[in-house]
């Protein structure tokens, strides 16, 4: 909660990809708290009082997870708006605010993010959802020390300045609306 709390804060995207991360995290535990509490939140040595908020916001996220019945795969519906809002800033960057130095970024990744979304094959509704999709996929291959091609490796890096960039832009946005 403490770190999702920050990375909501300073990285919308990262924000996002550490949600999924606890998705898949909780379905591999089974939802089971005490698993949680031992393999998650008592490693970063909490006082108690921060040990009962975390377990609180891991309870809530497994609650949200079945109400939501996204138990074995998908994600959580704030996640999906966030996608969606990035989708939309996206869109406004390129068009109503033709912001010049994001038209460079995306026009320089255009290509693999079209490459990402034919390996996709449909399974997201937008460049920006292809995009961090990509990057949690890319991150998964990383984590399991899979061999990633020098094409994969330097496509993902231009997404990840491009999702950087809008990123800070969508953080910008919320210090104007707040």
């Amino acid at each position: 909660m403490l770190i999702a709390n920050d990375t909501k804060k300073n990285n919308i995207v990262e924000y996002v990809l550490l949600i999924w991360q606890v998705e898949n995290l909780l379905r591999a535990f089974q939802f089971d708290m005490q698993i949680v509490e031992e393999k998650l939140i008592r490693p970063q040595g909490y006082d108690q009082n921060t040990i009962e908020q975390e377990k609180e916001w891991y309870a809530d996220i497994i609650l949200q997870m079945k109400m939501e019945r996204i138990e074995k795969e998908g994600h959580l519906s704030f996640s999906k708006d966030i996608v969606m809002e990035l989708a939309f800033l996206h869109q406004s960057l390129l068009n109503e605010m033709n912001d010049r130095e994001y038209k460079q970024l995306y026009t320089i990744c255009a290509s693999d993010i079209i490459e990402l979304k034919k390996k996709q094959k449909g399974a997201t509704k937008n460049d920006i959802d292809s995009c961090i999709t990509g990057l949690y996929m890319y991150w998964l291959l990383k984590l399991s020390k899979q061999e990633i091609s020098i094409e994969t490796s330097t496509a993902m890096n231009k997404i990840a300045k491009l999702m950087a960039y809008l990123s800070n832009k969508y953080k910008e946005l919320m210090y104007l609306k707040n």
